[in-house]
């Protein structure tokens, strides 16, 4: 597995909400429900996706002053450094 790392790297609603719902067991929102890229755009600073090839594994949202928003991995991705290393944005 090679994880790569993106600052404000592109993203789409359907693979967020996918990743959010696996990340906090939830079920999956659609678009009209959570809308993450209008959102991010709006009000974010920045944030980080990681990603196994193409598949997203991980996100990490700065929303402020140094306020991440909880990470989210996927429960495959390599341990808890995908969230860490995600919040060291370069």
């Amino acid at each position: 597995m090679t994880v790569t790392y993106d600052w404000r790297g592109a993203f789409d609603n359907v693979e967020l909400n996918e990743l959010h719902a696996e990340a906090f067991e939830t079920r999956v929102f659609d678009e009209t429900e959570w809308n993450w890229v209008d959102q991010v755009h709006r009000h974010s600073l920045g944030w980080v996706v990681a990603r196994d090839g193409n598949r997203l594994i991980g996100f990490v949202n700065v929303f402020g002053m140094a306020w991440f928003t909880p990470g989210c991995r996927t429960r495959w991705s390599p341990s808890r450094h995908v969230t860490q290393a995600s919040a060291r944005p370069s």
